[in-house]
């Protein structure tokens, strides 16, 4: 019977920084598009507005919530 080959000290390791680099990436595409968005609502002086509609928007979340 062959035995299977183990996962070595090496083979984590490299799993490991090939997932903190895909979590990186992440992280800066994340800013981006937060930077990207802030500067649209900046542009489009949509700032009150949105804020307006965010208030509404977590009230009627926390209605819903105690309806539940």
């Amino acid at each position: 019977m062959k035995r299977k080959r183990s996962v070595s000290k090496h083979d984590i390791i490299r799993a490991l920084k090939d997932m903190l680099s895909d979590i990186q990436t992440l992280a800066q595409r994340v800013a981006m598009m937060e930077s990207v968005l802030f500067n649209y609502i900046e542009m489009r002086k949509d700032d009150k507005k949105l804020m307006k509609y965010m208030e509404k928007n977590v009230k009627r979340t926390k209605e819903e919530t105690k309806e539940d």
